[in-house]
C-alpha cells in the first residue's frame, strides 16, 4: 500500500511540475521540455504491464486536461508505455535484464542515454508529427523533434544527476 501511495504522489508531482514549471519554459519561443516522460521510463522494470499502461494514460490525460491539447499526450504516453519493454530489451545483456531499476546510476550513463534517448526521440517525433498533422509542416516537426529531444534529455539529466541513489517507486 505504501508503494502505491508513493507512486501516486510521485505521479502527481511530475504532472504538476510539467504543467506549472516546464510548460512555461520555452526554447526559441516554441520548444518545451517534457521531462514527465521520465516518470514512465523510470518505473520499475518488472512493473505489471497493465499498471504501466494505466499510469501512463492517467499522466497523459492529466497533462492534456491542463494544456487543452486534445489527447496528444495520452497518445504519446500510451505509445511509450507500450514500447517500453522493447526499449528495455535493447539495453539488456544476453543473459537478460540484470537490474530491476532503470535509473541513471543503475544502468550506467551509456545504457541510460540509449534507453532514454530512443524513447525521448520517439516521443517527440510522434508528438510533433501528430501536432503538425500535415506534410507541409513535416520539416518543422522533424526539426522540433530533434531539438526537443536534446532539450528534454538535457533537462532530465540536470534533474537526475543530483540524485545519486535510492530514489525508487518500489
Amino acid at each position: 500500500m505504501r508503494n502505491i501511495a508513493l507512486a501516486l504522489v510521485a505521479g502527481l508531482a511530475v504532472l504538476f511540475a510539467q504543467v506549472l514549471v516546464f510548460d512555461h519554459i520555452l526554447l526559441f519561443g516554441a520548444l518545451n521540455p517534457f521531462p514527465y516522460l521520465f516518470f514512465i521510463l523510470l518505473l520499475p522494470a518488472d512493473i505489471d504491464r497493465r499498471v504501466l499502461l494505466i499510469s501512463s494514460f492517467a499522466l497523459g490525460l492529466g497533462i492534456d486536461a491542463f494544456n487543452d491539447s486534445g489527447g496528444l499526450h495520452v497518445a504519446v504516453c500510451g505509445l511509450i508505455a507500450f514500447l517500453r519493454p522493447q526499449f528495455i530489451r535493447l539495453i539488456a545483456t544476453q543473459g537478460g535484464l540484470e537490474f530491476d531499476r532503470l535509473g541513471l546510476y543503475d544502468l550506467g550513463f551509456r545504457r541510460f542515454i540509449v534507453y532514454s534517448g530512443l524513447a525521448t526521440a520517439l516521443h517527440h517525433a510522434f508528438l510533433y508529427t501528430l501536432e503538425a498533422f500535415s506534410w507541409r509542416m513535416m520539416g518543422r516537426a522533424l526539426l522540433f523533434s530533434a531539438l526537443g529531444t536534446l532539450f528534454t534529455l538535457a533537462v532530465a539529466l540536470l534533474i537526475l544527476l543530483p540524485f545519486r541513489r535510492k530514489i525508487s517507486l518500489r
